[in-house]
């Protein structure tokens, strides 16, 4: 997915975000009913817990958008121009460097229809 300063509108950015929210759900999808709750030998979370982050800190996005957009809260747009947005994703994308805010924390044990369920409420807000 192409950073900020890749794209030339919300809506490409928007596009990129509902391809790779896909590729997601599509892999969700994969995982056997029978492991898809169940916690990874090695710790961290189950595919269910993972879902249930991801609807959370989606829904959260989301609810935030419309603030943003409006310039009450965030950065302004010039001040997002300076960011090193490789640096950044690097740090976001590696698994496991920081703790996940108690907002966004799973609570639940979903199995994979109820995580899809939410997972699509989250995309319809």
């Amino acid at each position: 997915m192409a950073n900020p300063t890749q794209v030339k509108s919300p809506d490409e950015m928007l596009q990129q975000w509902k391809e790779f929210r896909k590729q997601v759900v599509d892999y969700l999808k994969s995982i056997p009913e029978s492991e898809f709750q169940a916690a990874p030998e090695g710790g961290g979370w189950s595919a269910s817990q993972i879902a249930e982050h991801l609807y959370l800190t989606q829904w959260n996005m989301a609810r935030a958008v419309p603030a943003i957009l409006g310039g009450k809260v965030g950065l302004d747009g010039s001040e997002c121009v300076t960011i090193d947005y490789d640096s950044v994703e690097g740090e976001v994308l590696a698994t496991g460097n920081a703790d996940a805010p108690e907002v966004v924390i799973p609570s639940q044990n979903w199995d994979l229809t109820t995580s899809l369920e939410h997972l699509q409420k989250a995309m319809d807000k």
